[in-house]
């Protein structure tokens, strides 16, 4: 009997999200429709306008549709912007250490690295060679470096073919940006570069296996790099300390 108890009571605001969520879901609904004016939605749903209300209001912070006052409520499919800014928000919010993140980031990066050798394009290629020779540019500043690295990888996400892999790594890569700014500055980018370079060939010569081994070793020498900064700075703040 205890178990009936458990069973949640699903309010009829909660049953009109549903049932507008599964018609978007299943293509009943497409993206930028009009759904029917209120009274006629109250109808359908068997509610009244406070609840039905309440429901589109429910709708729209999840990104569903879209109120627009003296046209109505249009249904708006997610953009993947989306789902990756709510990660990204997520990861800055509970401040997550660098070595959680990189826990996460390295698998995925490793996997999209071996998927790239095996489906990437001249488009691809054409990017992540032009991102090499900026980076490999010794006038490029910091700022410019980072950008460029960054391209590389999101050319690499894109070879992969699957974008859900971009939600992830472009979030983790946002919370990086300093740690990544600080390794750049300290240790230079000789060492970033020729990992950069293996990768690329790999990917260029569609070779899976080294690819994901390229860009392990990339992911570990980043991960190396900034642990030996975190001593470096440790020593100093210590030093500091003593005078």
């Amino acid at each position: 009997m205890k178990d009936f108890l458990k069973i949640k009571f699903q309010s009829r605001t909660d049953l009109v999200v549903d049932k507008i969520t599964n018609s978007i879901i299943n293509g009943e609904l497409s993206d930028g429709e009009l759904l029917p004016p209120e009274n006629q939605l109250c109808k359908i749903f068997g509610v009244s306008r406070s609840i039905l209300r309440e429901a589109i209001r429910a709708l729209v912070s999840k990104g569903l549709v879209e109120v627009k006052q003296g046209y109505g409520t249009f249904v708006r499919l997610p953009k993947i912007e989306v789902p990756e800014e709510a990660v990204r928000n997520y990861l800055m919010t509970n401040k997550f250490s660098l070595q959680q993140l990189m826990e996460i980031r390295t698998p995925i990066e490793v996997e999209v690295a071996r998927l790239a050798a095996q489906r990437r394009e001249e488009k691809h290629l054409n990017i992540m060679e032009r991102s090499l020779q900026i980076m490999r540019n010794e006038s490029s500043s910091v700022e410019v470096y980072i950008d460029a690295d960054e391209t590389f990888h999101k050319a690499i996400i894109d070879a992969s073919n699957n974008p859900l892999f971009g939600i992830m790594i472009r979030s983790i890569m946002g919370n990086l940006h300093i740690s990544r700014q600080l390794v750049t500055r300290h240790f230079g980018v000789g060492a970033t570069n020729q990992e950069h370079t293996s990768i690329f060939e790999a990917i260029k010569n569609k070779q899976p296996s080294a690819a994901a081994i390229k860009m392990k070793e990339h992911m570990e020498g980043f991960l190396s790099r900034i642990s030996q900064l975190n001593i470096l700075l440790k020593k100093e703040k210590s030093l500091h300390g003593e005078e």
